[in-house]
Protein backbone atom coordinates (compact mmCIF):
# COMPACT_ATOMS: atom_id res chain seq x y z
CA UNK A 1 0.00 0.00 0.00
CA UNK A 2 1.26 3.16 -0.92
CA UNK A 3 1.29 6.00 1.59
CA UNK A 4 0.60 9.65 0.20
CA UNK A 5 2.20 12.47 1.78
CA UNK A 6 1.17 16.53 1.29
CA UNK A 7 3.65 19.46 0.99
CA UNK A 8 3.09 23.12 -0.29
CA UNK A 9 5.67 24.12 -2.77
CA UNK A 10 5.88 27.97 -2.57
CA UNK A 11 7.44 29.86 -5.39
CA UNK A 12 8.55 33.46 -4.20
CA UNK A 13 9.15 34.94 -1.47
CA UNK A 14 7.77 36.94 1.26
CA UNK A 15 4.29 36.61 1.12
CA UNK A 16 1.37 38.95 2.26
CA UNK A 17 -1.81 38.29 3.99
CA UNK A 18 -5.14 39.88 3.84
CA UNK A 19 -7.72 40.72 6.68
CA UNK A 20 -9.07 36.67 6.87
CA UNK A 21 -5.57 35.86 7.37
CA UNK A 22 -5.15 34.30 3.87
CA UNK A 23 -3.03 35.29 1.27
CA UNK A 24 -3.44 37.84 -0.89
CA UNK A 25 -4.21 37.02 -4.19
CA UNK A 26 -0.55 37.43 -5.39
CA UNK A 27 0.64 35.45 -2.55
CA UNK A 28 -1.37 32.30 -2.83
CA UNK A 29 -0.96 31.93 -7.05
CA UNK A 30 2.93 31.15 -5.69
CA UNK A 31 1.73 28.41 -3.54
CA UNK A 32 1.13 25.23 -4.72
CA UNK A 33 -0.29 21.36 -3.37
CA UNK A 34 2.38 18.65 -3.96
CA UNK A 35 1.69 14.57 -2.97
CA UNK A 36 5.08 12.92 -2.06
CA UNK A 37 4.02 8.93 -1.86
CA UNK A 38 6.31 6.17 -0.90
CA UNK A 39 5.77 2.40 -1.64
CA UNK A 40 7.69 1.66 1.43
CA UNK A 41 5.53 -0.93 3.61
CA UNK A 42 7.03 0.01 6.79
CA UNK A 43 7.44 3.55 7.94
CA UNK A 44 9.61 3.88 10.83
CA UNK A 45 9.07 6.39 13.41
CA UNK A 46 11.50 8.88 12.49
CA UNK A 47 10.38 8.72 9.04
CA UNK A 48 6.60 9.07 10.02
CA UNK A 49 8.22 12.61 11.60
CA UNK A 50 10.18 13.56 9.08
CA UNK A 51 7.15 14.12 6.99
CA UNK A 52 6.03 16.81 9.42
CA UNK A 53 9.46 18.82 9.99
CA UNK A 54 8.37 21.19 7.18
CA UNK A 55 5.49 22.14 9.29
CA UNK A 56 8.03 24.68 11.18
CA UNK A 57 9.09 26.33 8.31
CA UNK A 58 5.68 27.96 7.93
CA UNK A 59 6.11 30.75 10.97
CA UNK A 60 9.63 31.60 9.55
CA UNK A 61 8.09 32.58 6.56
CA UNK A 62 4.69 33.39 6.48
CA UNK A 63 4.77 35.47 10.43
CA UNK A 64 8.19 36.80 10.98
CA UNK A 65 9.91 39.22 8.55
CA UNK A 66 13.37 39.35 11.20
CA UNK A 67 13.06 35.51 11.25
CA UNK A 68 12.72 34.86 7.88
CA UNK A 69 15.31 37.34 7.13
CA UNK A 70 17.46 35.41 9.38
CA UNK A 71 16.56 31.80 9.13
CA UNK A 72 15.40 32.30 5.50
CA UNK A 73 17.88 30.32 3.59
CA UNK A 74 17.38 26.94 5.91
CA UNK A 75 14.16 26.91 3.82
CA UNK A 76 15.41 26.55 -0.12
CA UNK A 77 15.53 23.75 -1.81
CA UNK A 78 17.14 25.39 -5.40
CA UNK A 79 20.20 27.59 -5.92
CA UNK A 80 17.73 30.10 -6.84
CA UNK A 81 16.74 30.36 -3.41
CA UNK A 82 13.10 31.21 -4.69
CA UNK A 83 11.33 27.65 -3.70
CA UNK A 84 10.74 26.84 -0.26
CA UNK A 85 9.09 23.43 1.57
CA UNK A 86 5.68 23.83 3.84
CA UNK A 87 3.55 21.14 5.48
CA UNK A 88 0.81 20.64 3.25
CA UNK A 89 -1.26 21.56 6.11
CA UNK A 90 -0.81 25.32 5.05
CA UNK A 91 -2.87 24.21 1.59
CA UNK A 92 -5.31 21.52 3.34
CA UNK A 93 -5.30 20.86 7.09
CA UNK A 94 -7.92 17.65 6.13
CA UNK A 95 -6.04 15.43 3.58
CA UNK A 96 -9.72 15.38 1.56
CA UNK A 97 -7.92 16.95 -1.26
CA UNK A 98 -5.16 14.67 -1.77
CA UNK A 99 -8.09 11.98 -2.16
CA UNK A 100 -10.08 14.17 -4.51
CA UNK A 101 -6.98 14.38 -6.42
CA UNK A 102 -7.25 10.48 -7.36
CA UNK A 103 -10.88 10.29 -7.34
CA UNK A 104 -11.29 8.67 -4.62
CA UNK A 105 -15.29 7.16 -4.79
CA UNK A 106 -15.95 7.37 -0.57
CA UNK A 107 -13.63 9.05 2.25
CA UNK A 108 -13.26 8.59 5.72
CA UNK A 109 -11.96 11.31 6.92
CA UNK A 110 -10.86 12.41 11.15
CA UNK A 111 -9.98 16.17 11.58
CA UNK A 112 -8.02 15.65 14.92
CA UNK A 113 -6.58 19.53 14.72
CA UNK A 114 -5.07 21.20 18.48
CA UNK A 115 -7.59 24.37 17.59
CA UNK A 116 -11.13 24.05 18.04
CA UNK A 117 -13.51 24.38 15.38
CA UNK A 118 -15.55 27.00 17.00
CA UNK A 119 -12.00 28.96 16.83
CA UNK A 120 -10.66 28.06 13.32
CA UNK A 121 -13.14 27.04 10.44
CA UNK A 122 -10.99 28.35 7.92
CA UNK A 123 -9.55 24.31 7.32
CA UNK A 124 -13.32 22.85 6.80
CA UNK A 125 -15.11 26.21 5.51
CA UNK A 126 -12.76 27.00 2.42
CA UNK A 127 -13.57 23.27 1.33
CA UNK A 128 -16.80 24.71 0.48
CA UNK A 129 -15.98 27.74 -0.51
CA UNK A 130 -16.89 29.83 2.66
CA UNK A 131 -14.90 32.51 4.16
CA UNK A 132 -14.18 32.25 7.55
CA UNK A 133 -10.81 33.44 9.51
CA UNK A 134 -7.41 30.94 9.63
CA UNK A 135 -4.64 31.43 11.62
CA UNK A 136 -0.93 31.44 11.30
CA UNK A 137 0.01 28.06 9.61
CA UNK A 138 -3.53 26.38 8.08
CA UNK A 139 -5.33 26.85 4.99
CA UNK A 140 -3.57 29.97 3.64
CA UNK A 141 -5.16 29.89 0.05
CA UNK A 142 -8.14 31.02 0.68
CA UNK A 143 -11.79 30.25 0.11
CA UNK A 144 -11.76 30.97 -4.07
CA UNK A 145 -8.35 28.78 -4.59
CA UNK A 146 -9.88 25.90 -2.17
CA UNK A 147 -13.22 25.00 -3.27
CA UNK A 148 -13.92 21.70 -4.23
CA UNK A 149 -17.78 21.00 -2.93
CA UNK A 150 -21.14 23.42 -3.00
CA UNK A 151 -21.43 25.77 -0.69
CA UNK A 152 -25.31 25.17 -0.40
CA UNK A 153 -23.62 21.78 1.63
CA UNK A 154 -21.49 23.82 4.31
CA UNK A 155 -24.08 25.03 6.94
CA UNK A 156 -25.32 21.73 7.62
CA UNK A 157 -22.27 20.27 7.51
CA UNK A 158 -20.42 22.17 10.16
CA UNK A 159 -23.22 22.11 12.29
CA UNK A 160 -22.91 18.59 12.57
CA UNK A 161 -19.34 18.98 13.14
CA UNK A 162 -19.81 21.45 15.70
CA UNK A 163 -22.65 19.67 17.64
CA UNK A 164 -22.06 18.15 20.90
CA UNK A 165 -24.45 15.25 20.49
CA UNK A 166 -23.01 14.74 16.67
CA UNK A 167 -19.82 14.81 15.92
CA UNK A 168 -20.13 13.55 12.59
CA UNK A 169 -20.94 14.86 9.46
CA UNK A 170 -21.43 13.16 5.73
CA UNK A 171 -22.43 14.57 1.84
CA UNK A 172 -23.19 11.88 -0.69
CA UNK A 173 -23.52 11.85 -4.35
CA UNK A 174 -22.05 14.91 -4.78
CA UNK A 175 -20.55 17.00 -7.32
CA UNK A 176 -16.59 17.62 -6.75
CA UNK A 177 -15.84 21.36 -8.50
CA UNK A 178 -12.91 21.52 -10.37
CA UNK A 179 -10.23 23.30 -9.16
CA UNK A 180 -7.47 23.73 -11.06
CA UNK A 181 -4.94 25.16 -8.19
CA UNK A 182 -5.39 22.07 -6.13
CA UNK A 183 -5.18 19.50 -9.76
CA UNK A 184 -8.88 18.53 -9.01
CA UNK A 185 -11.28 17.20 -11.73
CA UNK A 186 -15.05 16.84 -11.65
CA UNK A 187 -16.64 13.56 -10.92
CA UNK A 188 -19.38 12.73 -8.61
CA UNK A 189 -18.05 11.72 -4.67
CA UNK A 190 -20.21 8.53 -3.46
CA UNK A 191 -19.93 9.31 0.53
CA UNK A 192 -17.72 11.61 2.26
CA UNK A 193 -17.76 11.15 6.72
CA UNK A 194 -15.39 13.43 8.66
CA UNK A 195 -15.30 12.87 12.17
CA UNK A 196 -14.58 16.32 14.41
CA UNK A 197 -12.70 15.86 17.54
CA UNK A 198 -15.32 17.98 19.74
CA UNK A 199 -16.08 16.01 22.81
CA UNK A 200 -19.60 14.01 22.78
CA UNK A 201 -21.34 15.14 25.61
CA UNK A 202 -22.23 11.04 26.48
CA UNK A 203 -18.77 9.89 26.21
CA UNK A 204 -17.26 8.97 29.57
CA UNK A 205 -13.63 6.98 30.49
CA UNK A 206 -14.30 3.82 31.88
CA UNK A 207 -11.72 5.17 34.28
CA UNK A 208 -12.25 7.74 35.98
CA UNK A 209 -8.78 8.48 37.58
CA UNK A 210 -7.89 8.95 33.67
CA UNK A 211 -10.60 12.00 33.40
CA UNK A 212 -8.96 13.47 36.05
CA UNK A 213 -5.31 13.60 34.59
CA UNK A 214 -7.07 15.24 31.08
CA UNK A 215 -6.67 19.39 31.10
CA UNK A 216 -10.50 20.61 30.82
CA UNK A 217 -10.07 21.77 27.11
CA UNK A 218 -9.16 18.22 25.72
CA UNK A 219 -9.59 16.75 22.99
CA UNK A 220 -9.61 19.66 20.73
CA UNK A 221 -7.88 22.74 22.24
CA UNK A 222 -4.81 21.75 23.56
CA UNK A 223 -0.46 22.42 22.28
CA UNK A 224 1.20 20.92 20.04
CA UNK A 225 3.07 18.86 22.37
CA UNK A 226 0.01 17.02 24.64
CA UNK A 227 1.10 14.87 27.74
CA UNK A 228 1.64 11.13 26.74
CA UNK A 229 -1.92 10.27 28.49
CA UNK A 230 -3.49 12.88 26.97
CA UNK A 231 -2.35 11.48 23.29
CA UNK A 232 -3.15 8.08 24.07
CA UNK A 233 -6.67 9.08 25.78
CA UNK A 234 -7.17 11.05 22.32
CA UNK A 235 -6.59 7.23 20.40
CA UNK A 236 -8.94 5.64 22.76
CA UNK A 237 -11.14 8.23 22.11
CA UNK A 238 -11.88 8.00 18.22
CA UNK A 239 -11.88 3.99 18.28
CA UNK A 240 -14.70 4.41 20.25
CA UNK A 241 -16.33 7.56 17.86
CA UNK A 242 -16.01 4.82 15.05
CA UNK A 243 -17.85 2.25 17.26
CA UNK A 244 -19.99 4.40 18.69
CA UNK A 245 -21.44 6.82 16.10
CA UNK A 246 -21.43 3.74 13.08
CA UNK A 247 -23.70 1.66 15.51
CA UNK A 248 -26.23 4.78 15.83
CA UNK A 249 -26.30 5.00 12.47
CA UNK A 250 -26.18 1.87 10.01
CA UNK A 251 -25.87 4.34 6.71
CA UNK A 252 -22.37 5.31 7.57
CA UNK A 253 -21.17 1.73 7.50
CA UNK A 254 -19.23 1.68 3.92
Amino acid sequence: MAWKTSYALLDGDSPTRGDNGALTADSASHLDHVIVETNDEKIRVEQALAHSTSFWAAPIMILNPVVRRLFGNLMHIDQDKSKVVLDGGVVDTTGVVTLLRQQSSTILAFYNNNVPLSKLEAPISYLFGVDRQTDSMNSLLGPKLSQVFPENLYDDFISNLTDWDAGIAQINNVEVIKNDKLGIEPYRLRRLVMFSNIRLQRFRFEDPMIAGQLSKSWPDDHTLFPSEIEAGALCAYNGWKVTALIEDNEALIF
